[in-house]
């Protein structure tokens, strides 16, 4: 990924993180993704899915944990009063 798109990723989530209509769509994301979830399964195909879905969630809040700390905790203090 170039440097000038990276920049409007960036720019993007903090845009998204700056709301709490945002933040918490971002929680959402991350909790239907299953990243707090295990994704053993015994079928190997149900397992690799459970893993992709598992591994955007963890890059989604691995980005907005890294960039935009404050927005982040403030998610997940939303997201607990909810």
């Amino acid at each position: 990924m170039s440097a000038d798109k990276r920049g409007l990723e960036l720019l993007a989530l903090k845009g998204i993180m700056a709301t709490k209509d945002g933040r918490s769509v971002v929680a959402r994301l991350i909790e239907l993704a299953g990243t707090h979830s295990d994704t053993f399964s015994a079928d190997p195909y149900t397992h690799a899915y459970k893993a992709g879905k598992r591994s955007q969630g963890v890059w989604l809040e691995n980005e907005v944990s890294l960039h935009f700390n404050g927005s982040y905790l403030l998610m997940l203090k939303e997201s607990q009063d909810e």
